[in-house]
């Protein structure tokens, strides 16, 4: 009987580590959404890089996937895909672990269940969230060397196509080419 306390001790403690880490990339992709939409928030992180920063690193930037809108777009979906891919390794062990504690017994199960549960609940961590604005940063240096390489063609993407890069263009097109 003791045994598989300190197994479902050890089961717990091993899907509350992974278990943030599942609920982390599940919510990443609704936080990116979210934070492209706040401008306060862009223009803290554009704030924080420095209008110099962003210049200087833009002036590197060039179209390695065929223009400036492939690289947002690969850059994107690599971003999603990693947390998908991340995601799920993750859920396969969770799911291990729940199999596992199921063996031991419903209420096992049960607690464990509750536990990857109730990780659910709350913001997403500060590493997710750096981890969203080291993408976002990437998105800014091409936006601001597309548009000055050709901002028409950059506004319209970003404005009808992309509509969520909306107010980050807004806020990357005020930055000078040479800061």
């Amino acid at each position: 009987m003791w045994w598989k306390i300190i197994i479902e001790v050890l089961i717990v403690a091993a899907i509350l580590v992974t278990g943030g880490s599942f609920w982390a990339c599940v919510k990443s992709s609704k936080h990116l959404s979210r934070f492209l939409s706040d401008v306060t928030e862009l223009r803290r992180l554009i704030d924080y890089l420095g209008a110099a920063k962003i210049a200087e690193e833009s002036n590197g930037i060039e179209p390695v996937f065929g223009s400036y809108a492939k690289n947002i777009e690969t850059f994107e979906r690599i971003h999603l895909a990693s947390l998908r891919q991340t995601a799920t390794m993750v859920l396969i062990g969770i799911v291990v672990l729940l199999i596992i504690s199921f063996l031991l017994g419903v209420y096992y199960f049960v607690v464990s269940l509750t536990v990857f549960l109730l990780l659910s609940i709350g913001d997403i961590p500060a590493s997710a969230k750096n981890n969203n604005a080291t993408h976002v940063h990437s998105l800014i240096s091409n936006i601001h060397k597309w548009h000055h390489t050709d901002s028409a063609t950059c506004r319209s993407y970003c404005i009808r196509e992309r509509p969520s890069l909306m107010h980050l263009y807004g806020l990357v097109a005020q930055i000078p080419a040479k800061a």
